[in-house]
């Protein structure tokens, strides 16, 4: 996918609920728009065809994920708290259209290049790391590898605030 589209917009909404000090348990539902970028016209199939331009659909993914976060035991001084985290999730892909012009011969040809919407499950790893900003409010950076171990491997980066009720 990265390809044909840009890195764009990513939104995401998370609970988590601890269980103890150490471990904690996140439901999270992730947004994930990319920005058509361009079609280089490779896939030409016949000699002779001049590609022109193409125009493209933005693409969207869905992941739902429920993940467990361990934080290991630092320095009681230390207001930072590292973690790692592991999980299972649903994503699915909604791939844009795209639309390829072609001139052969002096006819102008369309041909769209499919690309499949898929619904997969994946695992979830990754670390991250928290920073108290006042006695409820925590500032959270956390980076991840989504993979099905089959054809996809994903990362995403997000960071956002933890708000403790």
């Amino acid at each position: 996918m990265e390809e044909y589209w840009l890195n764009g917009i990513n939104f995401g909404v998370t609970t988590e609920f601890e269980v103890n000090n150490r471990f904690s348990v996140a439901s999270s539902f992730e947004y994930n728009l990319y920005f058509f970028d361009s079609y280089d016209g490779l896939t030409a199939i016949e000699p002779g065809m001049l590609f022109q331009f193409a125009e493209g659909e933005n693409s969207r993914i869905y992941r739902f994920l429920l993940e467990m976060k361990y934080f290991p035991e630092i320095s009681p001084e230390s207001k930072t708290q590292p973690f790692i985290l592991s999980g299972f999730g649903y994503v699915v892909e909604d791939i844009g259209d795209i639309k390829a012009f072609y001139n052969v011969d002096g006819l102008d040809l369309l041909l769209n290049p499919t690309f499949k919407s898929k619904k997969y499950l994946v695992h979830s790893i990754g670390i991250g790391i928290r920073w108290p900003l006042k006695k409820t409010l925590m500032l959270n950076l956390e980076g991840k590898i989504f993979t099905d171990y089959k054809s996809r491997f994903q990362n995403s980066w997000n960071l956002g605030l933890l708000f403790n009720i």
